[in-house]
């Protein structure tokens, strides 16, 4: 068990089909914290027992009250499917709508690109303006900076597209997924 005080440190959860593992990491240094902790995806995998191993991560690391957790679940998770399936289900839900998907995912990249730029360039010109020696610590300050910007910029983007898509191709809407949870 890992101990944790409160500051830099968050509590990383990834909810798999196979197993629930988590990790404390330092976000300043991008660092991992000690061990990860495995715990076996309960079976059946309800929303209930999910929840339970869930708190069951945060418990083993004892982290304090106001701790930020960050949990990812990969769509192939929600959708109860194996990775090859879930390469299938993504052609077959692109289908017919390829390049419209490309386009999307295309001008995301390039509005990330860009936003990406500007950020480093605030952090880049006046650092190497001041010290042209330490050029390298100010692109990687600027390349860190941007990352925390754009991130969640893409993954709320892809996350969009993959729910405008079944919205669009499926009929799928918000009251599918809380009556699927």
């Amino acid at each position: 068990m890992t101990t944790v005080s409160a500051g830099s440190v968050v509590l990383g959860i990834d909810i798999g089909g196979t197993g629930i593992k988590g990790g404390l990491v330092d976000v300043p240094a991008g660092t991992l914290v000690g061990e990860r902790h495995y715990i076996p995806t309960p079976q059946p995998a309800t929303a209930a027992a999910i929840a339970e191993a869930v708190l069951q991560m945060r418990d083993h690391f004892d982290v304090p009250a106001g701790t930020p957790v960050g949990v990812a679940v990969p769509a192939i998770v929600l959708e109860r499917a194996s990775g090859w399936h879930g390469l299938q289900r993504s052609w077959s839900l692109i289908g017919g709508r390829f390049w419209p998907t490309f386009g999307r995912m295309l001008l995301l990249a390039l509005i990330t690109s860009i936003i990406s730029s500007v950020i480093a360039a605030v952090f880049e010109l006046p650092g190497s303006a001041l010290m042209p020696g330490n050029t390298f610590v100010f692109d990687q300050v600027a390349s860190a900076v941007a990352a925390v910007f754009v991130g969640p910029i893409t993954y709320i983007g892809v996350t969009l597209l993959y729910y405008d898509i079944r919205i669009r191709k499926e009929g799928f809407d918000i009251e599918m997924l809380a009556r699927s949870l």
